[in-house]
C-alpha cells in the first residue's frame, strides 16, 4: 500500500515587497500548519519521506507541521522543482523516494496541488492554503502507483482553521 499526502503551504502574506517565493505565513497559516501535524499525527498518517517546495511558505508550513506531530522521518527532500508547478513535478520528483516508504508527504503549491489531486484520484479537491489530502492505492512501487491516474482512493481530506 502507497499513501501520499499532497499538502498545499498554509495562508501565506499577501504579496509586498517581497519576492513571490520569499513570501512567509501569517499568524493564521502558522496556526494551520501547526493543526495539520497534529491531524497527521491523530490520524496516522505520519510520513517517512517528505518532499517540500524551497519556497519560505512551504518550508515554513512544513517546519511547524513537523514539530507538531513529532515527525522523524527517514528523507526530506527541499526542492524548487516544486516551487510552482504542475503535477508531473510529483512524479519526477517521486524517483528518489525508496520502494520501502509507505507515507510520503509532498508540500507545494497551486494550481499543480490540486491538479495533482484530481489526477491521482479522479475527485475535483480544490486545495485551499492549509488544505491536504491523502490518498493511497495498493502498490508495491512508487513506479507503479504513480502511474496510475483515478485509481487512488481518496482517504481523508486536512482541512484545519486558521485560529
Amino acid at each position: 500500500m502507497k499513501k501520499i499526502i499532497i499538502l498545499r503551504h498554509g495562508e501565506a502574506q499577501p504579496p509586498g515587497p517581497t519576492s513571490d517565493h520569499g513570501r512567509p505565513l501569517t499568524e493564521g497559516g502558522r496556526n494551520q500548519a501547526k493543526s495539520l501535524g497534529q491531524m497527521i499525527k491523530d490520524r496516522n498518517h505520519l510520513p517517512s519521506s517528505v518532499i517540500c517546495s524551497d519556497a519560505t511558505r512551504t518550508q515554513e508550513t512544513y517546519a511547524l507541521l513537523k514539530s507538531a506531530a513529532g515527525l522523524e522521518v527517514s528523507q526530506e527532500i527541499i526542492t524548487n522543482a516544486f516551487y510552482l508547478t504542475d503535477s508531473e513535478a510529483i512524479f519526477n520528483e517521486m524517483a528518489a523516494v525508496s520502494d520501502s516508504v509507505d507515507t510520503a508527504l509532498l508540500v507545494g503549491h497551486n494550481p499543480g496541488w490540486s491538479e495533482a489531486a484530481f489526477i491521482y484520484s479522479g475527485e475535483y479537491l480544490s486545495l485551499s492554503p492549509g488544505y491536504g489530502v491523502v490518498l493511497e492505492i495498493e502498490a508495491d512501487s512508487w513506479l507503479d502507483a504513480l502511474g496510475c491516474k483515478h485509481q487512488w482512493n481518496l482517504v481523508d481530506q486536512l482541512q484545519p482553521s486558521r485560529s
